[in-house]
């Protein structure tokens, strides 16, 4: 039964290190395709189409200054890997997070359990509505889902602050 478990702990994490690296490549495929060409940048900005945010009301000027000052950095967990403007109140926002995995440490894994995850966000204001979304693309689970909030209401924090 032990060597069971260890077999199901070794190939998660076998599973674990291989999704990580596709993440990392998407990422990096990504981050050079988008400032290579920027038809390929708003073509993959038009595929980010799951609201994340929607704030209403907004000053659309200040707004846009703040955005204009936003530069990659590292926000606690996510790192801002790029950060364009890709049309006239379009932006796109390419970012890594890692993450630990309780999970596995649940079912008896001790060493680093680390998760990366790519997150792109698209970033639409309209003058008109005076709103600004945050665009994502579709989760595959909860974690990734409130990864991709907890991402876009600090960014939205930051925005609020310059």
């Amino acid at each position: 039964m032990k060597v069971l478990i260890v077999i199901g702990i070794v190939l998660f994490g076998i599973a674990r290190l291989f999704k990580n690296f596709m993440a990392s490549e998407r990422a990096s495929d990504v981050l050079r395709e988008t400032t290579q060409s920027g038809e390929y940048a708003l073509a993959f900005a038009e595929t980010l189409d799951i609201t994340v945010v929607l704030k209403k009301n907004i000053d659309i000027e200040s707004v846009r200054q703040a955005l204009s000052k936003i530069i990659p950095s590292q926000l606690d967990n996510y790192t801002i890997k790029s950060f364009q403007e890709l049309a006239e109140d379009t932006y796109l926002c390419l970012t890594i997070v890692k993450y630990d995995d309780v999970e596995y440490r649940q079912y008896g894994g001790n060493e680093n359990a680390e998760h990366v995850l790519d997150l792109n966000f698209k970033i639409l204001l309209s003058e008109e509505n005076k709103t600004c979304r945050i665009y994502s693309d579709v989760h595959e689970n909860l974690t990734d889902k409130t990864l991709r909030e907890e991402f876009a209401n600090k960014l939205w924090k930051i925005i609020e602050k310059k």
